[in-house]
């Protein structure tokens, strides 16, 4: 399945300077394809890697997907887990599903963050392939 995230919101908490060991906060709205919100992602990334004009290069990212029903209420999370080419580069990305809760509980597999999939309504795609979970509402998205 996939879900859609709008603008993402970042922000550098500690360094400031892309060096590594600096740690960064990400969160944006979660979307279906038409706009319907689905929740939320929230995270956080430590700089790993620069280049020699001080630029980052890459981070380690722990992410937390929740999702909501229909009514708005929360009907689980997935947690992800990977390395990042940075998201402030919008450069696709691979991670791992480490788990989750509620309707995702003991969830495995893995999630393409796909940037050039971006829209008026959402800024990227993430294509989920899971390989265990519960049967859940959003299976047909």
């Amino acid at each position: 399945f996939s879900i859609f995230s709008g603008a993402l919101t970042s922000t550098v908490i500690s360094g400031g300077s892309n060096l590594p060991g600096d740690k960064l906060i990400v969160e944006s709205a979660l979307f279906t394809r038409s706009g319907k919100t689905l929740g939320s992602m929230n995270g956080a990334c430590v700089y790993t890697r620069q280049s020699n004009n001080n630029a980052y290069l890459s981070e380690i990212c722990t992410l937390t997907l929740t999702l909501n029903n229909s009514a708005g209420l929360q009907i689980g999370s997935l947690s992800l887990q990977g390395m990042s080419n940075g998201f402030e580069r919008q450069l696709n990305d691979y991670f791992a599903v480490t788990g989750g809760s509620g309707c995702f509980a003991s969830a495995a597999g893995s999630v393409l963050l796909d940037f050039s999939s971006s829209s008026s309504i959402y800024q990227a795609c993430w294509y989920f392939t899971l390989y265990e979970y519960w049967v859940h509402p959003y299976s047909s998205l």
